[in-house]
């Protein structure tokens, strides 16, 4: 009978990249459609900013970064 000692473990490689690895096209990598279409809806419910207050946000910034060098 094998006992689980007797079992050497081996370490699976990830589905999909971690947050360390850099993205580089030159090296593929494979997901399913589940993970990709759950990695779309996650980025989806993320925290949403219309464009146009991007820009006001934007401009905000670069005045008060324009103030503090004068």
């Amino acid at each position: 009978m094998t006992r689980p000692e007797d079992i050497s473990m081996k370490e699976r490689p990830a589905k999909t990249l971690s947050p360390a690895d850099k993205w580089t096209p030159n090296i593929p990598f494979h997901v399913t459609q589940e993970e990709l279409w759950e990695h779309i809806h996650e980025i989806e419910r993320g925290p949403f900013i219309p464009v146009e207050e991007c820009f006001k946000n934007i401009r905000q910034w670069m005045e008060r970064k324009s103030t503090r060098q004068s």
